[in-house]
């Protein structure tokens, strides 16, 4: 295949004669003597006017399209022929926009040079709308990035606008003062594989500012194979070596106009795709046609790939935890899940279970979100992600940043120091990285609920351009920003969200199996089976204690097989022993083990100190004082820098310009809660409880709180907490369907897939053991970014009550599976009736101003979305699907925060409480209620409820509800298709012909199942 391109350059269109002086004829029967060609694509590079007015556009336009009509009649019969275009100095319209050399040269001097950029772009209107016209600059307006398909071949195209701050007429005064930014650059960079990466520009690279052209250059050179430039009227080809690197071929077109100096002509490059050659010409008029001059043969240099390697210090990181042992040793691919809604608008659950579908949907996905429990092990998965893009095939390096890495750093820079600290910069290596093609660029950022939310938005506004996927790690939260959830969906902002499942029997399984084989030599299987079972069955039996987090079970099974006695008899002390042993553990390896004790005590004080002062970081003086203290009042001897080093060592505190903190907010909240509950026994800390409380909303207080309701069992702290939250949720009103006082909420409907979930998109359990167990532990709310950096007068805010509300909500789930043992009845009641109402207090103090200003709050979302869409060239949406989608948005809330309550609150021990509650005749208790039984394996139990109270309801709402609920079931269970789960299956999948194909399919694989079990 032979694919023409037609440079036509600095055609000078002032009045309508111009468009027939070029002799259109003439000029395609010239290119009879290029032979056969196959496809043309048509370059107009700059001056295509005098004067960049209207009317010289449209005679432009007029010419282009007899030319291209010419063309197509005479070579390229049936054919499409692109037309690519970008703007020179004669393209400016200097009407209203008069500025001079010195004009310029001051706003550089000045650093004020916005204005004048503006008013040149201003000035490039008429050029802009003869550009769109030729799908050339239709979102950028300096450089704009084009991908075409010639004949089979994909060909990436920068088109850059060399016109900003050019002048006219016949000096080169000019020359070093065009204007181009580091943004610009920076995109300039082909956005996929192409076969061919050309670029278009007036002026070459020389005439640009000191500080863009030696840049420009060189990312010309690595990147582009070909060059067509104008401006000079001398047609020419030269394949030109930048410090012997990278060959990039440049053609320079002849003035199709000519001037006084330089006849009229063209140029053409033939590139032959089978031998890969650029073959350039250059037609010069000669009296009564196109005479053809040779002037390039060479040809394609394929590009240099970069290989970008890892610093040994990153690879520490990247490669260990922080018990120094190998990840790779341990790590299990989690089970993680998503609820979306499909083409036809209906509520589904995905299981995600495999590594390849999980890198193909951060792929789909411009932005990943993963939630999880603050210890589900998310930063392994990020380092899990990062080795597997960085040991693809398609070689897409990724980077990643932790939360710390943006702190007291300007935006623009974090990528730099990030990468430096990633990679070795040898051979400008950052500068080639910011070369590479957006597709080759992922963006990995850890504990991202962690920075500030304004801040996180302007760094991923920042970099959207710079990376084709951005995957954002967080601790799970319920999105209570309806309006912002509205929009980004109505706009199509392709945002994928995910949950890391808690690590269930056949997970933990393997788990436990690798870590027990990477502790022991290998021997007999049998006896390595037997242990492995003997603890997995261990955790099951007490699994209402344990947090089925990945950094527990292997530390469980460390601990377990290095044989430290603890027993099971007081259950909720477990998670404490194996927190504390595996935080004591890390000291022993860098202390004498007498000292152990001591120095973890001492950590308890410094924690201490440091929340009730409000300080993330002390300083070594306030450090001495706390350690002092603790000597005198305990009669120890524990050094400063005994702490220091032993911490340091530990990974349990980091020192910065003589100041110290602890390495996470897990570990500081961990020690408050042990120094708490130490204090509790011999002084008043009701006061200290009370402050954590009251301000649940802000910092790391609802982790303190968590933390105590695990390594406790003081009944008193208990009531201590419903009574402040009783407080708190006193005077709200409830959400009720019953009653309608959320019109727009009660009165919805929403779909839910008509099947039941499929084999695929079950997930498979191993045989029936502890089903029961899959939510027993939920992921826990958002961590707040800087732990102390809030006022406490601040929480009457809405928005700090609302959080104060969820924060509520998830530590009263918490406490009834880890107390109910050592709870009576009576409390137990107080503290189930809380968990029924306060969820829909909570929502009702969500939508009720929404609910109350509705069609205003509607037209709003419209308006804002409907602009955002305009932007972005999305069609136009009307008022009712805004309805709809914000119906949808707070049905889908709803679901999320009863499934968290059951999720977390429902277990074997547990559900004889929530069902004393007196539910009925309540509908939002009745849905709660059926949801918490969905986490049982109760067949009997939960059909009986579902299908009573799908009958006895008379709202659409609550139909969709149950049923949604009822094909959860199916989705979590292992479920024989017979008697009961049959009838509730018929109940709410209907049969029709096309459903009992699906069902006898579904019965075939569960057949097929258990013969291969056999």
């Amino acid at each position: 295949m032979k694919i023409l391109f037609l440079q036509l350059s600095d055609i000078h269109i002032a009045q309508k004669k111009d468009g027939f002086a070029i002799n259109p004829e003439k000029l395609v029967q010239a290119l009879n003597v290029l032979g056969p060609l196959d496809e043309c694509v048509i370059v107009l590079s700059g001056d295509i006017t005098q004067g960049g007015k209207v009317n010289e556009f449209k005679i432009a336009g007029d010419m282009l399209g007899n030319l291209v009509n010419k063309l197509k009649t005479k070579k390229f019969k049936n054919k499409w022929i692109n037309v690519l275009v970008v703007p020179g100095n004669h393209d400016l319209d200097f009407t209203n926009n008069i500025r001079t050399f010195e004009d310029i040269k001051e706003s550089y001097k000045n650093k004020n040079i916005s204005e004048l950029v503006n008013n040149d772009i201003k000035s490039l209107d008429n050029f802009y709308k003869f550009a769109a016209r030729n799908k050339c600059f239709l979102n950028n307006k300096t450089v704009y990035r084009r991908n075409i398909n010639v004949a089979g071949q994909n060909i990436n195209i920068a088109l850059i606008n060399t016109a900003i701050f050019s002048l006219c007429g016949s000096s080169n005064q000019d020359m070093g003062i065009h204007y181009l930014s580091n943004e610009d650059i920076s995109n300039l960079a082909p956005t996929s594989e192409g076969d061919l990466n050309i670029v278009v520009m007036h002026h070459s690279y020389e005439w640009f500012a000191n500080n863009v052209k030696e840049e420009l250059r060189d990312i010309l050179s690595d990147k582009f194979s070909l060059v067509l430039e104008g401006h000079e009227h001398v047609g020419f080809g030269e394949n030109r070596k930048v410090n012997n690197d990278n060959s990039t071929i440049y053609m320079q077109g002849n003035s199709l106009s000519g001037d006084r100096v330089h006849p009229k002509g063209f140029t053409t490059i033939v590139y032959d795709t089978n031998s890969k050659s650029l073959k350039g010409s250059s037609f010069i008029w000669n009296n009564d046609y196109y005479k053809e001059t040779k002037i390039l043969d060479e040809l394609l240099q394929e590009k240099k790939g970069y290989n970008f390697v890892n610093t040994d210090e990153f690879k520490k990181t990247l490669y260990y935890d922080d018990n120094e042992r190998r990840i790779s040793n341990f790590f299990v691919f989690p089970t993680l899940s998503y609820n979306y809604t499909n083409e036809e608008e209906e509520l589904e659950t995905k299981i995600i279970d495999d590594n390849e579908k999980f890198i193909k949907i951060i792929l789909e996905n411009v932005r990943t979100v993963i939630s999880g429990d603050n210890r589900s092990g998310k930063s392994t998965l990020a380092k899990f992600i990062y080795q597997s893009f960085a040991d693809s095939e398609e070689e897409i390096v990724p980077l990643l940043l932790a939360s710390e890495d943006l702190a007291n750093k300007k935006i623009h820079r974090i990528l730099e120091y990030a990468f430096n600290d990633q990679y070795q910069v040898t051979n400008n290596a950052y500068d080639k990285y910011l070369q590479l093609d957006k597709e080759k660029r992922v963006l990995i950022i850890d504990d991202a609920g962690k920075i500030p939310k304004p801040t996180l938005d302007k760094v991923l506004d920042h970099y959207d351009d710079m990376f084709s996927n951005i995957v954002l790690f967080s601790e799970e939260k319920i999105d209570l920003n309806i309006q912002k959830q509205v929009i980004e969906t109505l706009v199509k902002k392709k945002v994928g969200k995910i949950s890391i499942k808690p690590f269930l029997y056949d997970k933990r399984k393997l788990l436990i199996s690798k870590a027990y084989n990477f502790s022991h030599l290998p021997g007999c299987s049998e006896k390595e089976t037997q242990v492995i079972n003997e603890l997995n069955n261990m955790i099951s039996s007490q699994v209402k204690y344990f947090k089925l987090d990945p950094e527990f079970i292997v530390n469980f099974v460390m601990q377990y097989t290095e044989e430290f006695k603890f027993n099971f008899s007081a259950g909720s002390n477990v998670f404490n022993m194996v927190y504390e042993n595996s935080i004591k553990n890390r000291l022993i390896n860098n202390v004498h083990s007498s000292d152990v004790s001591g120095i973890f005590s001492v950590m308890e004080e410094i924690a201490y100190y440091m929340h009730f002062q409000k300080k993330s970081w002390i300083t070594i003086v306030e450090l001495s004082k706390v350690i002092e203290v603790y000597n005198k009042d305990f009669r120890q001897d524990i050094k400063v820098t005994t702490v220091l080093n032993v911490g340091q060592g530990a990974k349990l505190i980091i020192e910065k310009d003589s100041k110290i903190r602890l390495k996470d907010n897990n570990l500081l909240a961990y020690f408050v809660a042990q120094a708490l509950n130490k204090k509790y026994h011999y002084e008043d800390v009701n006061d200290k409880i009370e402050y954590l409380l009251n301000n649940l909303c802000f910092g790391i207080n609802s982790d303190i709180i968590l933390f105590m309701a695990l390594i406790t069992n003081n009944p008193k702290i208990i009531s201590l907490i419903l009574q402040c939250a009783s407080n708190h949720f006193e005077h709200i009103e409830e959400l009720s369907f019953d009653n309608n006082n959320i019109p727009f909420l009660c009165q919805s409907n929403f779909n839910v897939k008509n099947t039941i979930p499929d084999e695929k998109e079950k997930k498979e359990k191993e045989k029936q053991v502890v089903k029961y167990e899959e939510e027993l532990t939920s992921n826990e709310v958002i961590q707040l970014v800087d732990e102390y950096n809030y006022d406490e007068k601040d929480i009457t805010t809405f928005e700090n009550q609302m959080l104060k509300s969820l924060k509520y909500i998830e530590v009263l789930s918490k406490i009834l599976p880890a107390f109910c043992h050592n709870m009576k009845a009576a409390q137990q009641d107080e503290l189930v009736k809380a968990l029924y109402k306060y969820p829909n207090r909570f929502i009702y103090q969500l939508l009720k101003d929404i609910s109350e200003n509705y069609e205003e709050f509607i037209s709003e979302i419209f308006e804002k979305t409907s602009e955002i869409r305009k932007e972005k060239n999305i069609a136009e949406l009307n008022m009712e699907s805004v309805r709809k989608m914000l119906e949808q948005m707070s049905v889908t809330l709803v679901i999320s925060l009863y499934q968290l309550v059951a999720s977390i609150a429902t277990t074997k021990q547990t559900i004889t409480a929530l069902e004393a509650f007196d539910y009925k005749g309540n509908s939002n208790y009745s849905i709660m209620n059926l949801m918490l039984n969905e986490k049982t394996c109760n067949l009997n139990v939960f059909s009986h409820k579902a299908i009573t109270l799908y009958d006895e309801s008379e709202l659409k709402l609550m139909k969709s509800l149950v049923k949604f609920t009822v094909r959860n079931y199916f989705l979590n269970h292992d479920v024989k298709l017979v008697g009961e789960s049959q009838s509730l299956l018929d109940k709410f999948f209907g049969s029709s012909e096309t459903f009992n194909a699906d069902k006898k399919k579904l019965k075939f694989e569960v057949l097929k199942n258990k013969f291969k079990d056999q």
